[in-house]
Order: C-alpha cells, then sequence, then structure tokens
C-alpha cells in the first residue's frame, strides 16, 4: 500500500511544491470534469503513471487529491472553501498549510503549521507543536484541539475536541486577548479566557473556568438561566466580562503559584455576603437604633471581613402598614463596583435612620421581612456564601399571617417571583404568588463539529442551559431588645424555619454584640476523623472514628450529617461515624464518604473522607432466598467455601442449612426455619430483631430459637457460644442453667424521689414471663403486666415507671406474680412471699421541701400539700 496524503481542493487552484510527490486524480461522483490545477516539475500522476511538466489539469469541484510526501512540502489553496488534510500514513509532517482566500478546514497527522487566510477557517490540532497564525479581522476562526491548548493571536474560539469512539482527554484550553468562544469536551475541563468578553461552555464533566489574581476582583452571578457572568471590575480590570455555561467551578490563580477554587452553585463562592437590616423605627426604639449608629463603621467592615470578602449591604425599615407606616427600602443592595463606594453609602443610609410614629404597639415586622426578599431591595445572590437578614424590635409582630410568604420567599432565593393577587381580609393584605425559573428555547450551543453556533444576526451565541436550578435560602435571624413581655413565638419561628436564630439583647450594648455576632459568624473551615479504617464484619453501631470540627468562631455547636454514603454502609451517631450495615472487604477495600457539618447558624462545611476497610481472615458468604446449604463442601455458586478462618455466613429467606468450621464465625439464618451448626470456634448467631423477640430453649445439646413475630421462623442451633440481638449479646451459657435469678438486694436504699423509675437488679441476664408485677402498699396499688409500656427488661436490669408520682415519706413493695421474670433459660424467678419482694421508701416531704425536689416539683408546692398525689392515677390505700 502507497502511504498518502489526503487533500481536498473545492474549486480551486492548489500548488504543490519543492520535493518529488505523487498526485492521484480521482473521480468525484465517477466523473472527472476539468478544472485549472498546476503540477510543478517532477510530479508523477499515479492513475496514468506519466510525468508532467508544469500544465493544466481539470477536476470538478470537491476533488480529492493524494500524494506520498517524501521531502519538505508547501500546500497552498487559493480563493474558496478548501480542505486539507494531512493522513496518519504521512512518512514526514506537512511545514506549512496555506489556505487562501475562503472558508477553510485544515491540519490532520504529525506538526503542521497552518495559515488559513481571509475567511471562517477551521485548525484540526492533534498535536501541541501545531502552529496556527492568523492575521486581525481575517474572519472568524475556531480551533478544534485533541490536545490542551491556548489559542494564538487573532484566532477567537477554540473547541476541545470530542471523540465518538473513545472516552475525551481531560486537556484544558485557553484563550487570548480577543472576545473568545471556549467548549469543553465530556471530560473534566479547565478552561481560561485570558482577555476579552468570552463565552466558556465546559460541556459534560466537572469543568472549571480559570482567573488570575484574587476573587474579590470579581464581581461573579448567576443568571436565571443558569449561566453565571463573571466580570472583573477590580484590581487590573483586564479579564472582561465572561459568561459561563455547564461550568461546575471557578479557580483563581495565585501569585504565589497556588490557587483558590469555589463551586459554582448555591453558597458556594464563600467570598460573598448579602447581608440586610430590617429595623423597627418606630418611636420607642430612637436609643437603639443611636446605639447602631455609633458603631456603624465597624459593622459595615465586619461585613467586608475587614477586606476578605465581597459583602453587600441593604437596609429597609418598618413601622406598622396596617395603619398607614408602610416599610421601605432605606437602602438597595450597594453593587456599586468600588468596595470603598459601597461603604460609604451604606454608611450614609444607616446614619440616615430615624425613630418616630407607631401608632399601637404590635408592628409589621414581616412585612419588613418581606419586603427584603421580594426584590425591592435588589436581587439576592445565589451563590454567595453567606446570605442574612437581621431584625431587630422591641415590639410583638401583628402580621404573623405572612409567615409563610417569608419563608416560601427566604427558601427561593434565585427564582423568579410572580404575583399574581393581592387579597385584603381581616388579617391584612397577602400576596398570591408562585416562583418559577426563567428558561431558554434556544437550540443546540454548538454544530457537529464543536463550533458554536450564532443566532440569526451572528450577533450573540445560541446557548444551551440547565433549567433545572438550585435555590438559595436566606437566614434570617431575630433580636428582641429589652426584656420582652410579650409572646416571641413568631420571632423565634421564622427565625428557625428560616435557618437563623433568635435573640434576646437586654440593653443597647447586647445588640450590638449580637449584630456582631449575626454578622462576623462564619462557617466551619475543615472536619477532622481522628481514625478512617474499620475492620470488615465490623458490627453495627461500631464506631469508626469521632469527627470533630474547625471553626474560627469560639463557643460554637455543631451538627454531623452524611451527604453521600454509598450503600448506607455508615450512620452518624452524635460526633460519631458508626457502621451501619456489612462491611466486606472483599467487596470493596475502601468507601468515599461525603460528611457535612452545620454550626449554630446553620453555616455548612463538607468534606469526602476515605474509609479504609481492613481484611479479616476468612471470608463473608451471602446466601439467597432459596433453601441454601452452606458447610465444608458445599457453599453458595459462585462463592467460597467456608474456611478454618472467621468467616461471616448470611442466610436469607430460605430454610438454610448453615455449619462453619473451626474459625470464630459470625452466621445470620435469617427468615425461615434454619439449622445451624457453629462448629469449633467461638461462633456467634446473629439475629436482627430484640432479644425479646424470641423465644430461647435448650435441651440436649440444641438451643431452639423462636422468633415470636408475624411470619418468623424457629431455628435449631448447635456449637455456637453467643447470641448477638438488636439491642444485646450474651453467651449461650446463660440459657443452660437450671438456678433461678436471684433479685440483688432486696432490701432497696430509702429515699427514692417520688418521680423515679423503680429499677430492680438481678444477678443475671432476664426476660418478660407472662405474669403481672404489683406495686404495693397495704393492697394492691398498680398492677403491671410485663409485656407493657411501664415495664422495660435490660440486661439483668428490670425497670417499672409508675403511672404517676408516688407519695412522700411512704413505703413501698414491689411483688411478682409466679412466672412473671424469667432468665434466658426460662427459670421463673422464685417469688414465695413478702420476704422476696423489693422494699423501698419515697423521699420524706419535709426533706424534699428543705432540699429541693428531684423530680422537678419545687419545693414551696410540696410545702403547700401537693405531695405528687394528685398526678397518680391510682388511689393509694
Amino acid at each position: 500500500m502507497v502511504p498518502h496524503l489526503l487533500l481536498s481542493a473545492i474549486g480551486e487552484k492548489i500548488y504543490i511544491n519543492t520535493g518529488l510527490s505523487y498526485v492521484d486524480m480521482g473521480l468525484i461522483d465517477g466523473i472527472k470534469t476539468m478544472h485549472s490545477m498546476s503540477l510543478y516539475q517532477g510530479a508523477v500522476d499515479l492513475v496514468d503513471r506519466s510525468i508532467y511538466s508544469e500544465s493544466d489539469i481539470s477536476f470538478g469541484d470537491n476533488v480529492m487529491l493524494q500524494a506520498v510526501k517524501i521531502g519538505s512540502n508547501e500546500f497552498e489553496a487559493g480563493t474558496g472553501d478548501d480542505n486539507l488534510t494531512a493522513d496518519f500514513s504521512l512518512i514526514n509532517p506537512i511545514e506549512f498549510m496555506f489556505g487562501g482566500e475562503g472558508n477553510d478546514t485544515m491540519g490532520g497527522f504529525g506538526v503542521n503549521s497552518m495559515y488559513g487566510g481571509s475567511g471562517d477557517d477551521i485548525y484540526k490540532v492533534n498535536d501541541e507543536h501545531d502552529f496556527v497564525y492568523e492575521k486581525l479581522n481575517e474572519g472568524a476562526d475556531l480551533v478544534d484541539s485533541e490536545v490542551t491548548y491556548t489559542l494564538p493571536d487573532n484566532v477567537e474560539n477554540l473547541t476541545l475536541h470530542h471523540n465518538l469512539i473513545f472516552s475525551d482527554p481531560a486537556i484544558n484550553g485557553t484563550g487570548n486577548d480577543l472576545d473568545n468562544q471556549l467548549k469543553g469536551n465530556n471530560a473534566a475541563n479547565v478552561l481560561s479566557g485570558v482577555g476579552g468578553d468570552d463565552i466558556m461552555d465546559g460541556g459534560d464533566g466537572y469543568d472549571t473556568a480559570a482567573y488570575y489574581g484574587s476573587p474579590l476582583d470579581y464581581d461573579i452571578r448567576r443568571a436565571s438561566d443558569g449561566s453565571w457572568s463573571v466580570k472583573n471590575v477590580r484590581g487590573s480590570e483586564g479579564a472582561g466580562s465572561d459568561t459561563l455555561i455547564n461550568i461546575e467551578a471557578i479557580r483563581f490563580d495565585t501569585e504565589e503559584g497556588g490557587h483558590l477554587s469555589y463551586r459554582l452553585q448555591k453558597n458556594g463562592l464563600t467570598f460573598q455576603t448579602d447581608f440586610a437590616i430590617v429595623v423597627d423605627t418606630t418611636g420607642s426604639m430612637w436609643d437603639d437604633i443611636d446605639s447602631v449608629k455609633v458603631v456603624a463603621s465597624d459593622l459595615i467592615d465586619a461585613a467586608f471581613a475587614d477586606g476578605n470578602a465581597d459583602a453587600r449591604i441593604g437596609v429597609v425599615s418598618f413601622k406598622d402598614a396596617e395603619i398607614g407606616e408602610p416599610s421601605s427600602v432605606v437602602l438597595s443592595f450597594t453593587d456599586q463596583d468600588s468596595f470603598a463606594e459601597r461603604k460609604d453609602v451604606a454608611l450614609s443610609a444607616i446614619n440616615s435612620l430615624g425613630a418616630y410614629g407607631g401608632g399601637d404597639w404590635a408592628e409589621t415586622d414581616f412585612d419588613g421581612l418581606r419586603m427584603a426578599l421580594d426584590g425591592s431591595m435588589g436581587e439576592w445572590r445565589v451563590g454567595a456564601g453567606i446570605l442574612r437578614i437581621a431584625l431587630f424590635t422591641d415590639a410583638p409582630v401583628k402580621d404573623t399571617y405572612l409567615a409563610d410568604e417569608v419563608s416560601a420567599l427566604a427558601h427561593n432565593i434565585g427564582a423568579t417571583i410572580d404575583v399574581h393577587t393581592s387579597m385584603v381580609g381581616s388579617v391584612g393584605t397577602v400576596d398570591t404568588f408562585t416562583l418559577s425559573f426563567e428558561s431558554t428555547d434556544l437550540p443546540v450551543a454548538v454544530d457537529e463539529d464543536g463550533a458554536l453556533l450564532l443566532s440569526a444576526d451572528s450577533s450573540e451565541p445560541l446557548v444551551a442551559v440547565d433549567a433545572s436550578l438550585e435555590t438559595a435560602q436566606v437566614q434570617i435571624f431575630t433580636i428582641v431588645v429589652g426584656s420582652p413581655s410579650f409572646d416571641t413565638t413568631p420571632l423565634e419561628s421564622i427565625a428557625a424555619e428560616n435557618g437563623g436564630g433568635f435573640l434576646i439583647a437586654e440593653d443597647n450594648d447586647a445588640l450590638v454584640d449580637a449584630l456582631f455576632y449575626i454578622i462576623e459568624n462564619t462557617a466551619p473551615t475543615d472536619i477532622q476523623l481522628d481514625n478512617n479504617t474499620v475492620s470488615e464484619n465490623s458490627a453495627n453501631g461500631t464506631v469508626v472514628g469521632n469527627l470533630s470540627a474547625v471553626d474560627p468562631d469560639s463557643g460554637e455547636t455543631f451538627t454531623y450529617s452524611l451527604i453521600d454514603n454509598p450503600e448506607n454502609l455508615f450512620a452518624i451517631d452524635g460526633n460519631h461515624l458508626v457502621v451501619n450495615n456489612a462491611i466486606d472487604y472483599e467487596a470493596a477495600a475502601s468507601h468515599d464518604i461525603t460528611v457535612r457539618v452545620s454550626d449554630f447558624v446553620s453555616n455548612t462545611f463538607e468534606k469526602v473522607f476515605t474509609i479504609n476497610v481492613t481484611d479479616v481472615p476468612g471470608v463473608t458468604i451471602e446466601g439467597t432466598a432459596e433453601a441454601d446449604l452452606v458447610d465444608a463442601t458445599h457453599t453458595i455458586e459462585g462463592q467460597s467455601l467456608p474456611t478454618p478462618e472467621a468467616d461471616t455466613i448470611n442466610g436469607c429467606d430460605g430454610d438454610d442449612s448453615i455449619a462453619g468450621l473451626c474459625g470464630d464465625d459470625v452466621i445470620t439464618g435469617g427468615a425461615g426455619n434454619d439449622s445451624i451448626d457453629g462448629g469449633d470456634g467461638d461462633d456467634t448467631v446473629v439475629y436482627v430483631g430484640p432479644q425479646s423477640q424470641y423465644s430461647i430453649s435448650y435441651e440436649s445439646g440444641v438451643y431452639t430459637v423462636v422468633d415470636t413475630s408475624e411470619g418468623g421462623g424457629t431455628d435449631f442451633v448447635i456449637n455456637v457460644e453467643h447470641f448477638q440481638f438488636a439491642d444485646e449479646t450474651f453467651s449461650t451459657d446463660n440459657t443452660v442453667d437450671t438456678a433461678p435469678p436471684v433479685l440483688d438486694p432486696n432490701e432497696a436504699p430509702a429515699d427514692l424521689a417520688v418521680g423515679d423509675d423503680i429499677v430492680l437488679s438481678f444477678d443475671e441476664m432476664v426476660m418478660p414471663g407472662t405474669g403481672e408485677i404489683t406495686l404495693y402498699k397495704g393492697s394492691i396499688a398498680e398492677g403491671n403486666e410485663v409485656d407493657g409500656i411501664d415495664v422495660s427488661f435490660v440486661g439483668n436490669t428490670l425497670v417499672v415507671d409508675p403511672d404517676g408520682n408516688l407519695a412522700y415519706g411512704t413505703d413501698y413493695y414491689v411483688t411478682f406474680e409466679n412466672d412473671s421474670v424469667l432468665d434466658l433459660a426460662r427459670n421463673p424467678y422464685d417469688y414465695e412471699d413478702e420476704d422476696d419482694a423489693f422494699h423501698f421508701s419515697t423521699l420524706d416531704a419535709a426533706v424534699a421541701a428543705s432540699g429541693g425536689s428531684s423530680d422537678g416539683i419545687s419545693a414551696g408546692a410540696v410545702v403547700a400539700g401537693v405531695a405528687g398525689l394528685g398526678l397518680l392515677a391510682f388511689v393509694i390505700f
């Protein structure tokens, strides 16, 4: 096969310069028509093998030429739309391709130097050393690159090539100082527009837009169509105004060589703060407002985090809109490019606040909140890391009927607010509105070659957007100034429902402190886990590690939750990461989970942890819904046989027969009537319900375990050392003893608090039988069924919870009906007479009156003769 170079000419004159070249003058559509073509001396026609001196040979439009490049050649096309493509079989790379006039496409295998000339040219780049040249104003040109690429001067657009067969590589694209259009492929790309007003579309994959300098130099906002605008309005201001589409993150490269990255999502831009003050300006608030004016400059600096935050401030005042004193916007969000101007405007607005009027006492606080949220004060930034309102007042709320509307607005920042009707009723005026999103019906943003499409007048690119938009939430904090004598529930509720907090400021200094607290409270900056390794087959509830948070704010309380938890393997218990499901090393040696921490004011931080699983000797065998047989010579199809190590064997719904070998095995029969043989070793049989759900008997070496729940089965178990239930694990020895349980001691100490539960301890683990337990004084006082809600068995303790408080200074006994208390071997507590009763006495009333009450009843109430008797559901004789 003769290696060749493919060239196509669309009605063009092509020059093949220097070196020996073969030209195959092929047929297009079976027709060989004539057109002017020049061949230099030495060219050979492969069709008829004749040697040509320079001459004219005619072909039709779209002719396909083939040539073998032996030396160094230059290929030049004239006017028209040309396609110059270097095939992968070239012996040597092309040094130069010139497209001439027209919309040319050129490139291909090897290192190519390409100049398209005038027209809208497309350059195919597949080598980092490919060179593209364009002069200024020679058309709208596009580079389609298979490698990381930076646009040269005078080339406008870049597409990272999308492979239709193989996975796309994670390559990057950089623009120039023109208004570029950059398009990513389906992998994770980093796109950088540099100068100019650029449009960057990441396509599929997790894509990042890269910028230089501080994030505070840029104004970044999400549009209603899901795109993001990035304007370089501070600093050098050389990066222009860009539009980001399908971009998931933004990165700022620093002079020191590092970079700061932020998610382009709700609350992802943690350096941005939108803060609004909603203030009661009725007459009684004059001194409170004056105290805020004194520190206004410091409060504003705090919002800007002393120069480390892009803050916007808005102010709304309210009085009583229902008596003709409407809420008003004192300051719309400060949107000036200069931070200094923003601060000056905010300071002037706060200092302009006055206090007067008010009429009656209750005010329309929620109308003020609504005005701060419904766009009247300006649009909140969805991406801002902090979105907060601080409301302060000294009066109750009159317009509580607006609570739902306020919460709906606060929870849907980023939605479009369509107000339809206003209804006037006895409770005031209520707006009926819907929340929706803007979307676009513009079609695909790129053509089949990856080039960005333009609108009909070629002035704007068509944009493909995701209409599924997340909304952000504004946190609402409410402050009551003074010591409130009114119902503060509405203010507490509106704060709680919107991720904020309710505070009481007893004086002006406390008001100032509260405002600083709300403004300055920042999100946690890290989560730490003191251990990230767990053994396979660990029991549910096993602590993997302890979580702790790093937060610049002192005295914070934290709540942890799992955001990403594949297969529900783990759970959060307080600040403990615990096992929540079966973990198998053979299935996966590690698992990635995402933990979120929330502080007191609902600031959050998320971190991914890799939990490593250590291999425990032995195998894990998972049963089926059929009747499985697992022993030394049988197992489930496709799974291992049991080993002499510590195996985990899990039956399922069938009537299984399971036999371990000589390791310390953990065996679960599952539902059905199962036969379980632990074999040698220290073996455990596992049941998913609490111990009280099962009846266990023992005879001739066989334990019979009956699941008493509906549909439960009966298992026959031998050679196991432990029973593990959902609430406790105990040795099988406890089920084969013949001695009854002993109540120890049967003489309880005196001075039991009248509201306490009665706790009785036995010498071994106990469970309920069928009899009744009686609380006794002289005659029956209260009977308790052992399977009722007033009696519980936990390990070796029995807890009786009386229906009501007992009497002070009274002797009581707890007596037992035969078979009411059993040990695990079904031996009943041997109760014969009152000598075997549990005896206790309650606190004397006089002691309680002088020393306080342990059950929450005040000493004064006891002295007055209440003595707890009024709370009893029965009469003590």
